[in-house]
């Protein structure tokens, strides 16, 4: 993952697809087993704090499972996101946001 910010950290165990299209800002935490699809641009702000157990989905598949679309997900700066969230494609969450636990986010929440 060659765009990650100075002092971030990842706690194993830490999955993701490509590596590559995730961009993650100086001094963000990533707790245990965080999931990221990244078949999209993913951008994770800088100093948030994502709680352990949640996905981010950046992408989309077809029925046929042979062609995948990336659609961008994007954190702002000086989040703090609750375990077990599920942020689906197409997410924009602004700078200083609190997302609570167990939530589901969609593009029309």
């Amino acid at each position: 993952m060659p765009n990650i910010g100075y002092e971030a950290v990842f706690c194993k165990p830490f999955l993701c697809v490509f590596g590559y299209n995730i961009t993650v800002g100086d001094g963000a935490q990533m707790n245990p087993s965080c999931n990221i699809m990244d078949l999209g641009p993913v951008r994770i702000g800088r100093r948030c704090l994502l709680q352990p157990n949640i996905m981010i989905i950046g992408g989309l598949l077809t029925a046929d499972h042979r062609r995948a679309f990336g659609v961008p997900v994007l954190i702002g700066g000086v989040c703090a996101i609750g375990g077990n969230v599920v942020m689906e494609p197409g997410v924009a969450i602004g700078n200083y946001c609190n997302i609570a636990e167990h939530t589901r986010i969609g593009k029309k929440s």
